[in-house]
Protein backbone atom coordinates (compact mmCIF):
# COMPACT_ATOMS: atom_id res chain seq x y z
CA UNK A 1 0.00 0.00 0.00
CA UNK A 2 1.30 3.52 -1.10
CA UNK A 3 2.76 5.43 2.31
CA UNK A 4 0.71 8.55 2.84
CA UNK A 5 2.59 11.62 2.99
CA UNK A 6 1.59 14.56 6.03
CA UNK A 7 3.26 17.41 5.68
CA UNK A 8 4.39 19.01 9.26
CA UNK A 9 3.38 22.44 9.27
CA UNK A 10 5.42 24.67 11.81
CA UNK A 11 3.01 25.69 15.10
CA UNK A 12 3.32 25.94 18.51
CA UNK A 13 2.25 22.58 19.72
CA UNK A 14 0.76 21.40 23.34
CA UNK A 15 4.37 20.59 24.45
CA UNK A 16 6.21 23.84 23.93
CA UNK A 17 7.87 24.86 27.25
CA UNK A 18 8.99 27.81 25.62
CA UNK A 19 6.08 29.09 24.05
CA UNK A 20 6.01 32.67 26.17
CA UNK A 21 9.85 33.47 26.91
CA UNK A 22 10.08 36.41 25.64
CA UNK A 23 6.99 38.05 26.26
CA UNK A 24 6.51 36.63 29.64
CA UNK A 25 9.48 36.30 32.32
CA UNK A 26 7.49 35.61 35.69
CA UNK A 27 6.89 31.99 34.94
CA UNK A 28 10.61 31.00 35.39
CA UNK A 29 10.36 31.49 39.39
CA UNK A 30 6.58 29.56 39.17
CA UNK A 31 8.57 26.70 36.75
CA UNK A 32 10.96 26.86 39.42
CA UNK A 33 9.37 26.53 42.50
CA UNK A 34 7.01 23.36 40.95
CA UNK A 35 9.67 21.48 39.01
CA UNK A 36 8.44 18.36 39.28
CA UNK A 37 4.97 19.32 38.68
CA UNK A 38 5.53 21.14 35.19
CA UNK A 39 7.61 17.80 33.68
CA UNK A 40 4.44 15.52 34.88
CA UNK A 41 2.14 18.76 33.14
CA UNK A 42 4.27 18.12 30.16
CA UNK A 43 3.73 14.81 30.16
CA UNK A 44 0.00 14.76 30.38
CA UNK A 45 -0.15 17.16 27.66
CA UNK A 46 2.03 15.33 25.68
CA UNK A 47 -0.36 12.41 26.08
CA UNK A 48 -3.53 14.47 25.20
CA UNK A 49 -2.02 15.52 22.36
CA UNK A 50 -1.18 12.15 20.82
CA UNK A 51 -4.57 10.65 21.99
CA UNK A 52 -6.13 13.63 20.32
CA UNK A 53 -3.81 12.62 16.93
CA UNK A 54 -5.00 8.81 17.31
CA UNK A 55 -8.43 9.72 17.73
CA UNK A 56 -8.77 11.27 13.71
CA UNK A 57 -7.12 8.21 12.65
CA UNK A 58 -8.48 4.71 12.66
CA UNK A 59 -4.41 3.66 13.18
CA UNK A 60 -0.56 4.46 11.84
CA UNK A 61 2.19 2.01 10.24
CA UNK A 62 4.40 0.21 13.04
CA UNK A 63 7.66 1.38 11.48
CA UNK A 64 8.65 5.40 11.75
CA UNK A 65 11.35 6.79 8.84
CA UNK A 66 13.41 8.85 10.48
CA UNK A 67 14.94 11.96 8.59
CA UNK A 68 18.60 12.34 7.20
CA UNK A 69 18.32 16.50 8.05
CA UNK A 70 17.54 16.46 11.96
CA UNK A 71 16.37 19.80 11.20
CA UNK A 72 13.60 18.78 8.93
CA UNK A 73 10.60 16.13 10.41
CA UNK A 74 10.16 12.96 8.30
CA UNK A 75 6.99 11.93 6.53
CA UNK A 76 5.34 10.03 8.87
CA UNK A 77 4.89 6.64 7.21
CA UNK A 78 1.29 5.71 8.35
CA UNK A 79 -0.61 3.20 6.24
CA UNK A 80 -3.92 3.76 4.90
CA UNK A 81 -6.61 2.66 8.19
CA UNK A 82 -8.24 -0.62 5.75
CA UNK A 83 -4.41 -1.82 5.57
CA UNK A 84 -4.57 -3.23 9.23
CA UNK A 85 -6.69 -3.15 11.79
CA UNK A 86 -4.01 -2.85 14.37
CA UNK A 87 -0.30 -2.27 14.60
CA UNK A 88 2.25 -4.71 15.20
CA UNK A 89 3.12 -5.22 18.85
CA UNK A 90 6.82 -5.11 18.34
CA UNK A 91 6.53 -1.97 16.32
CA UNK A 92 3.61 -0.44 19.14
CA UNK A 93 6.68 -1.58 22.13
CA UNK A 94 8.88 0.17 20.20
CA UNK A 95 6.97 2.97 19.51
CA UNK A 96 6.37 3.34 23.07
CA UNK A 97 9.86 3.30 24.66
CA UNK A 98 11.07 6.02 22.18
CA UNK A 99 7.87 8.30 23.51
CA UNK A 100 8.98 7.50 27.15
CA UNK A 101 12.95 8.12 26.03
CA UNK A 102 11.47 11.70 24.72
CA UNK A 103 9.73 12.24 27.54
CA UNK A 104 12.59 11.74 29.79
CA UNK A 105 15.02 13.77 27.58
CA UNK A 106 12.12 16.54 27.27
CA UNK A 107 12.56 16.00 31.55
CA UNK A 108 16.27 16.79 31.42
CA UNK A 109 16.00 19.41 29.05
CA UNK A 110 13.74 21.33 31.78
CA UNK A 111 15.44 20.81 34.63
CA UNK A 112 18.94 22.09 33.35
CA UNK A 113 16.73 25.18 31.97
CA UNK A 114 15.52 25.35 35.65
CA UNK A 115 19.19 25.24 36.43
CA UNK A 116 20.66 27.86 33.74
CA UNK A 117 18.31 30.68 34.76
CA UNK A 118 18.22 30.44 38.34
CA UNK A 119 21.99 30.17 38.68
CA UNK A 120 23.43 32.45 35.84
CA UNK A 121 22.48 35.97 34.81
CA UNK A 122 21.03 35.28 30.51
CA UNK A 123 22.37 38.27 28.71
CA UNK A 124 24.40 38.25 25.67
CA UNK A 125 26.85 35.51 26.90
CA UNK A 126 24.38 32.96 26.18
CA UNK A 127 22.18 34.25 23.64
CA UNK A 128 23.04 31.97 20.75
CA UNK A 129 22.77 28.94 22.68
CA UNK A 130 19.55 29.51 24.30
CA UNK A 131 18.08 30.22 20.89
CA UNK A 132 19.52 27.34 19.42
CA UNK A 133 18.29 25.06 22.54
CA UNK A 134 15.06 26.73 22.15
CA UNK A 135 14.53 25.83 18.08
CA UNK A 136 15.75 22.63 18.73
CA UNK A 137 12.94 22.13 21.60
CA UNK A 138 10.44 23.53 19.44
CA UNK A 139 11.00 21.34 16.71
CA UNK A 140 11.41 18.02 19.30
CA UNK A 141 7.66 19.15 20.16
CA UNK A 142 6.66 19.13 16.78
CA UNK A 143 7.92 15.82 15.71
CA UNK A 144 6.65 14.54 19.26
CA UNK A 145 2.85 16.21 18.38
CA UNK A 146 3.69 13.86 14.37
CA UNK A 147 4.36 10.12 16.43
CA UNK A 148 7.94 10.99 15.06
CA UNK A 149 9.43 9.91 18.84
CA UNK A 150 13.01 9.10 17.57
CA UNK A 151 13.40 12.35 15.90
CA UNK A 152 11.53 14.24 18.91
CA UNK A 153 14.12 12.39 21.16
CA UNK A 154 16.77 13.46 19.21
CA UNK A 155 15.73 17.24 19.42
CA UNK A 156 14.98 17.40 22.57
CA UNK A 157 18.36 15.24 23.30
CA UNK A 158 20.12 17.97 21.67
CA UNK A 159 17.99 20.71 23.09
CA UNK A 160 19.31 19.72 26.61
CA UNK A 161 22.52 19.21 26.01
CA UNK A 162 23.16 22.65 24.48
CA UNK A 163 21.61 23.68 27.57
CA UNK A 164 23.87 21.65 29.36
CA UNK A 165 27.38 23.19 27.81
CA UNK A 166 26.06 26.62 28.37
CA UNK A 167 25.89 26.10 31.77
CA UNK A 168 29.31 24.59 31.82
CA UNK A 169 30.70 27.33 30.03
CA UNK A 170 29.42 29.18 32.00
CA UNK A 171 30.88 28.14 34.95
CA UNK A 172 34.15 28.08 33.20
CA UNK A 173 33.70 31.69 32.41
CA UNK A 174 32.73 32.97 36.39
CA UNK A 175 35.50 30.61 37.12
CA UNK A 176 38.26 32.17 35.31
CA UNK A 177 36.71 35.49 36.07
CA UNK A 178 37.10 34.86 40.17
CA UNK A 179 40.31 33.13 39.88
CA UNK A 180 41.47 36.81 37.83
CA UNK A 181 40.09 38.58 40.25
CA UNK A 182 41.50 36.67 43.26
CA UNK A 183 44.87 37.28 41.28
CA UNK A 184 44.59 40.87 41.04
CA UNK A 185 43.38 41.35 44.63
CA UNK A 186 46.79 39.66 45.61
CA UNK A 187 48.37 41.90 43.39
CA UNK A 188 47.06 45.13 44.82
CA UNK A 189 45.49 46.17 41.46
CA UNK A 190 42.01 47.35 42.11
CA UNK A 191 40.91 48.22 38.33
CA UNK A 192 42.18 44.69 37.18
CA UNK A 193 40.07 43.33 40.43
CA UNK A 194 37.08 45.22 39.36
CA UNK A 195 37.05 44.68 36.12
CA UNK A 196 37.45 40.69 36.84
CA UNK A 197 34.85 40.82 39.07
CA UNK A 198 32.11 42.69 36.69
CA UNK A 199 32.97 39.64 34.03
CA UNK A 200 31.67 37.25 36.68
CA UNK A 201 28.82 39.43 37.60
CA UNK A 202 27.81 39.29 33.81
CA UNK A 203 27.62 35.53 33.47
CA UNK A 204 25.88 35.41 37.71
CA UNK A 205 25.57 38.20 39.30
CA UNK A 206 23.94 35.96 42.34
CA UNK A 207 26.92 33.55 42.84
CA UNK A 208 27.73 33.62 46.31
CA UNK A 209 31.43 34.18 46.02
CA UNK A 210 31.00 37.47 44.45
CA UNK A 211 30.03 39.81 47.26
CA UNK A 212 32.68 38.51 49.53
CA UNK A 213 35.16 39.37 46.91
CA UNK A 214 33.56 42.84 46.32
CA UNK A 215 34.26 43.45 50.35
CA UNK A 216 38.04 42.42 49.76
CA UNK A 217 37.78 45.03 46.54
CA UNK A 218 36.84 47.77 48.84
CA UNK A 219 38.94 47.28 51.58
CA UNK A 220 41.71 47.06 49.22
CA UNK A 221 42.90 50.88 49.35
CA UNK A 222 42.81 50.36 53.04
CA UNK A 223 44.55 47.29 53.03
CA UNK A 224 47.59 48.44 50.19
CA UNK A 225 48.40 51.27 52.59
CA UNK A 226 49.08 49.05 55.54
CA UNK A 227 51.10 46.49 54.03
CA UNK A 228 53.13 49.68 53.03
CA UNK A 229 53.65 50.87 56.06
CA UNK A 230 53.94 47.19 57.60
CA UNK A 231 56.56 46.84 55.08
CA UNK A 232 58.38 50.15 56.06
CA UNK A 233 58.35 49.83 59.51
CA UNK A 234 59.67 46.32 59.47
CA UNK A 235 62.94 47.35 57.52
CA UNK A 236 63.49 50.01 60.47
CA UNK A 237 62.97 47.19 62.97
CA UNK A 238 59.84 48.70 64.51
CA UNK A 239 58.31 45.43 64.72
CA UNK A 240 55.61 45.86 67.10
CA UNK A 241 54.40 48.89 65.15
CA UNK A 242 54.80 46.82 61.90
CA UNK A 243 52.57 43.79 63.72
CA UNK A 244 50.25 46.17 64.54
CA UNK A 245 49.79 47.25 60.82
CA UNK A 246 49.33 43.98 59.54
CA UNK A 247 46.75 43.04 62.77
CA UNK A 248 44.45 45.87 61.03
CA UNK A 249 45.18 43.99 57.50
CA UNK A 250 43.77 40.55 59.29
CA UNK A 251 40.59 42.27 60.44
CA UNK A 252 40.08 44.20 57.17
CA UNK A 253 41.09 40.68 54.84
CA UNK A 254 42.58 38.19 56.63
CA UNK A 255 42.91 36.59 52.76
CA UNK A 256 45.36 39.11 52.12
CA UNK A 257 48.55 37.42 49.85
CA UNK A 258 51.87 37.31 52.04
CA UNK A 259 50.14 38.42 54.81
CA UNK A 260 51.01 35.53 57.00
CA UNK A 261 54.46 35.35 55.73
CA UNK A 262 54.77 39.61 56.83
CA UNK A 263 53.49 38.82 60.14
CA UNK A 264 55.81 35.41 60.29
CA UNK A 265 59.09 37.94 59.08
CA UNK A 266 58.06 40.84 61.45
CA UNK A 267 57.55 38.39 64.85
CA UNK A 268 60.80 36.84 63.59
CA UNK A 269 62.60 40.54 63.44
CA UNK A 270 61.12 40.99 66.66
CA UNK A 271 62.82 38.21 68.36
CA UNK A 272 65.73 38.59 66.97
CA UNK A 273 66.06 41.82 67.99
CA UNK A 274 64.97 40.89 72.02
CA UNK A 275 67.12 38.28 71.62
CA UNK A 276 70.16 41.35 70.96
CA UNK A 277 68.85 43.10 73.71
CA UNK A 278 69.24 40.22 76.29
CA UNK A 279 72.58 39.41 74.87
CA UNK A 280 73.30 43.17 75.39
CA UNK A 281 72.24 43.13 78.68
CA UNK A 282 73.85 39.80 79.34
CA UNK A 283 77.52 40.76 78.52
CA UNK A 284 76.85 44.13 80.43
CA UNK A 285 76.07 42.85 83.45
CA UNK A 286 79.14 40.20 83.24
CA UNK A 287 81.50 43.28 83.05
CA UNK A 288 79.82 44.56 85.97
CA UNK A 289 80.33 41.41 87.82
CA UNK A 290 76.58 41.02 88.20
CA UNK A 291 76.29 37.61 87.73
CA UNK A 292 72.77 37.21 88.61
CA UNK A 293 71.29 39.64 86.03
CA UNK A 294 73.95 37.86 83.22
CA UNK A 295 73.07 34.34 84.39
CA UNK A 296 69.02 35.64 84.03
CA UNK A 297 69.40 37.74 80.78
CA UNK A 298 71.16 34.39 78.71
CA UNK A 299 68.63 32.13 80.33
CA UNK A 300 65.56 34.22 78.55
CA UNK A 301 67.71 33.78 75.03
CA UNK A 302 68.22 30.27 75.54
CA UNK A 303 64.69 29.92 76.57
CA UNK A 304 63.48 31.25 73.09
CA UNK A 305 66.72 29.81 71.30
CA UNK A 306 68.30 26.66 73.04
CA UNK A 307 71.39 26.22 71.03
CA UNK A 308 72.19 29.84 70.73
CA UNK A 309 76.26 29.80 71.38
CA UNK A 310 76.22 33.50 72.35
CA UNK A 311 73.91 33.10 75.55
CA UNK A 312 75.70 29.19 75.76
CA UNK A 313 79.18 31.10 76.18
CA UNK A 314 77.68 33.51 78.04
CA UNK A 315 76.84 31.32 81.00
CA UNK A 316 79.96 29.55 81.08
CA UNK A 317 81.25 33.08 81.49
CA UNK A 318 79.43 33.47 84.31
CA UNK A 319 79.84 30.16 85.79
CA UNK A 320 83.80 30.70 85.47
CA UNK A 321 84.03 34.67 86.59
CA UNK A 322 81.29 34.06 89.18
CA UNK A 323 83.17 31.18 91.06
CA UNK A 324 86.37 32.98 91.16
CA UNK A 325 84.40 35.72 92.71
CA UNK A 326 82.87 33.34 95.11
CA UNK A 327 85.96 31.91 95.65
CA UNK A 328 87.67 35.73 96.30
CA UNK A 329 84.99 36.43 98.36
CA UNK A 330 85.05 33.33 100.65
CA UNK A 331 88.56 33.22 100.87
CA UNK A 332 88.77 37.03 101.61
CA UNK A 333 86.16 36.43 104.60
CA UNK A 334 88.44 33.69 105.58
CA UNK A 335 91.06 35.44 106.09
CA UNK A 336 89.34 37.94 107.71
CA UNK A 337 88.25 35.19 110.36
CA UNK A 338 91.06 34.31 110.96
CA UNK A 339 92.34 37.36 111.91
CA UNK A 340 90.18 37.54 114.27
CA UNK A 341 90.54 34.54 115.83
CA UNK A 342 86.94 33.05 114.85
CA UNK A 343 88.33 29.95 113.44
CA UNK A 344 84.57 28.35 112.97
CA UNK A 345 83.40 31.13 110.58
CA UNK A 346 86.88 30.94 109.08
CA UNK A 347 86.18 26.86 108.14
CA UNK A 348 82.80 27.89 106.78
CA UNK A 349 83.89 30.30 104.94
CA UNK A 350 86.84 27.87 103.38
CA UNK A 351 84.21 24.98 103.09
CA UNK A 352 82.11 27.30 100.62
CA UNK A 353 85.04 27.52 98.13
CA UNK A 354 85.13 23.84 98.51
CA UNK A 355 81.76 23.32 98.20
CA UNK A 356 82.42 24.85 94.60
CA UNK A 357 85.08 22.65 93.85
CA UNK A 358 86.26 20.14 96.26
CA UNK A 359 90.04 19.93 94.30
CA UNK A 360 90.58 23.49 95.57
CA UNK A 361 94.10 23.66 97.30
CA UNK A 362 92.51 27.13 98.88
CA UNK A 363 90.01 25.55 100.59
CA UNK A 364 91.34 22.16 101.56
CA UNK A 365 94.38 23.56 103.32
CA UNK A 366 92.31 26.93 104.26
CA UNK A 367 90.01 24.34 106.29
CA UNK A 368 92.91 22.82 107.61
CA UNK A 369 95.01 25.59 108.70
CA UNK A 370 91.59 26.78 110.44
CA UNK A 371 91.13 23.36 112.03
CA UNK A 372 94.66 23.50 113.18
CA UNK A 373 94.31 26.85 114.64
CA UNK A 374 91.43 25.84 116.63
CA UNK A 375 92.57 22.60 118.15
CA UNK A 376 96.13 24.44 119.18
CA UNK A 377 94.02 27.81 120.83
CA UNK A 378 92.10 25.01 122.94
CA UNK A 379 95.07 23.82 124.21
CA UNK A 380 96.78 27.21 125.05
CA UNK A 381 93.86 28.09 126.40
CA UNK A 382 93.75 24.78 128.90
CA UNK A 383 97.01 25.27 130.04
CA UNK A 384 96.05 28.86 131.24
CA UNK A 385 93.00 27.35 132.96
CA UNK A 386 94.64 24.65 135.18
CA UNK A 387 98.69 25.82 135.11
CA UNK A 388 98.73 23.58 138.06
CA UNK A 389 98.07 20.34 135.95
CA UNK A 390 101.88 20.70 134.15
CA UNK A 391 102.70 19.16 137.19
CA UNK A 392 102.21 15.95 135.23
CA UNK A 393 105.45 14.97 132.73
CA UNK A 394 103.19 14.61 130.26
CA UNK A 395 100.44 16.82 130.82
CA UNK A 396 103.70 19.12 130.78
CA UNK A 397 104.86 17.41 127.42
CA UNK A 398 102.04 18.06 125.69
CA UNK A 399 101.72 21.69 126.47
CA UNK A 400 105.57 22.17 124.99
CA UNK A 401 104.36 20.33 122.39
CA UNK A 402 101.27 22.80 121.64
CA UNK A 403 103.22 25.81 122.52
CA UNK A 404 105.77 24.91 120.03
CA UNK A 405 102.91 24.45 116.98
CA UNK A 406 100.77 27.81 118.61
CA UNK A 407 104.63 30.00 117.84
CA UNK A 408 104.85 28.60 114.32
CA UNK A 409 100.74 29.02 113.72
CA UNK A 410 100.47 32.00 110.63
CA UNK A 411 97.22 33.41 112.38
CA UNK A 412 98.08 35.23 116.09
CA UNK A 413 95.28 37.64 116.81
CA UNK A 414 96.41 39.81 120.40
CA UNK A 415 93.98 37.19 122.25
CA UNK A 416 95.78 34.16 121.05
CA UNK A 417 99.26 35.64 120.93
CA UNK A 418 99.11 36.63 124.61
CA UNK A 419 98.19 33.27 125.32
CA UNK A 420 100.87 32.17 123.89
CA UNK A 421 103.10 34.21 125.74
CA UNK A 422 101.45 32.73 129.49
CA UNK A 423 101.73 29.69 128.32
CA UNK A 424 105.59 30.29 127.11
CA UNK A 425 106.61 31.93 130.76
CA UNK A 426 104.08 29.18 132.67
CA UNK A 427 106.48 26.00 131.01
CA UNK A 428 109.50 28.49 132.17
CA UNK A 429 108.35 28.11 135.25
CA UNK A 430 107.28 24.57 135.56
CA UNK A 431 110.54 23.78 133.67
CA UNK A 432 112.63 23.37 136.61
CA UNK A 433 111.89 21.14 139.24
CA UNK A 434 112.06 22.23 143.14
CA UNK A 435 113.58 20.64 146.41
CA UNK A 436 110.46 20.17 148.65
CA UNK A 437 110.64 18.53 152.66
CA UNK A 438 108.33 16.48 154.24
CA UNK A 439 108.18 16.11 158.25
CA UNK A 440 106.13 13.87 160.07
CA UNK A 441 106.61 11.25 162.74
CA UNK A 442 107.50 8.43 161.05
CA UNK A 443 104.11 7.04 161.94
CA UNK A 444 101.77 8.23 158.88
CA UNK A 445 101.93 6.17 155.79
CA UNK A 446 102.55 8.90 153.33
CA UNK A 447 100.90 8.84 149.58
CA UNK A 448 101.73 11.69 147.06
CA UNK A 449 99.70 11.85 143.47
CA UNK A 450 101.74 11.89 140.42
CA UNK A 451 105.03 10.06 142.50
CA UNK A 452 103.30 7.37 144.60
CA UNK A 453 103.50 5.85 148.48
CA UNK A 454 106.40 7.70 150.48
CA UNK A 455 106.00 5.38 153.46
CA UNK A 456 106.86 6.39 156.64
CA UNK A 457 109.31 8.77 157.75
CA UNK A 458 110.36 11.43 160.11
CA UNK A 459 111.75 14.22 157.36
CA UNK A 460 112.36 13.30 153.09
CA UNK A 461 112.85 15.76 150.91
CA UNK A 462 111.97 15.47 147.09
CA UNK A 463 112.60 16.90 143.53
CA UNK A 464 109.24 18.24 142.29
CA UNK A 465 108.09 19.96 138.98
CA UNK A 466 106.17 22.46 140.00
CA UNK A 467 102.56 22.10 139.99
CA UNK A 468 99.48 21.02 141.95
CA UNK A 469 99.96 17.58 144.07
CA UNK A 470 97.57 15.89 146.21
CA UNK A 471 98.99 14.49 149.78
CA UNK A 472 97.37 11.73 151.87
CA UNK A 473 98.17 10.23 155.06
CA UNK A 474 96.99 6.93 157.02
CA UNK A 475 97.52 6.26 160.32
CA UNK A 476 95.81 4.05 162.57
CA UNK A 477 93.91 5.33 165.15
CA UNK A 478 93.56 8.67 163.14
CA UNK A 479 91.49 10.10 160.20
CA UNK A 480 93.17 9.75 156.67
CA UNK A 481 94.73 12.90 156.32
CA UNK A 482 94.26 14.79 152.91
CA UNK A 483 96.17 17.84 151.40
CA UNK A 484 96.66 19.93 148.41
CA UNK A 485 99.91 21.14 147.59
CA UNK A 486 101.12 23.43 145.79
CA UNK A 487 105.03 23.31 144.53
CA UNK A 488 106.59 26.24 143.86
CA UNK A 489 109.88 27.52 144.09
CA UNK A 490 111.48 28.19 147.85
CA UNK A 491 108.06 26.51 149.29
CA UNK A 492 108.44 25.98 153.19
CA UNK A 493 108.74 22.13 154.45
CA UNK A 494 105.18 20.16 154.47
CA UNK A 495 104.60 18.35 157.69
CA UNK A 496 102.30 15.35 157.51
CA UNK A 497 101.12 14.93 160.98
CA UNK A 498 97.50 13.06 162.74
CA UNK A 499 95.19 15.77 164.19
CA UNK A 500 92.08 14.40 164.26
CA UNK A 501 92.41 10.82 166.38
CA UNK A 502 89.50 8.57 166.08
CA UNK A 503 87.54 8.03 169.35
Amino acid sequence: MQDLQRPITTIRPALSHLSAVDAQRGWQSTLAANKPAVIAAVCIFSLLAVASLLASRYQFEPSVQISSDPQTPSTSLVRNASSADTAAPFAQLTLEQAQQAARDELGRFVERQLQLEQNFSLGGWAAEAMVAATDAALLGDEYFQAQDYFQALANYQRAADQIEQTIQRGEATITRALEATIAAIDDLDMTLAMSALDQARNVAQSDARIEPLQRRIDTLPEVTLLLRQGLNLGLREQYEEALSSYSKIADLDPLTASLEERIAAATAGKQAQQIRSWLSEGFSALDASDFARARTAFKRVLAKLPGDSAALGGLEQVAQLNDVALIRSAETEALKAMQDGAWDRAMSAYQRILDLDPNLQVGRSGVADAQEHKRISALINAVLAQPQRLSDPRLYNDAERALLTAESLGSKPSDFAEAITQVASLLAQYREPVAVSFVSDNTIEVNLSNVGNLGRFEQRTLTLRPGNYTLRGSKIGCRDIYTNITVLPDMSPIEVLCTDPLR
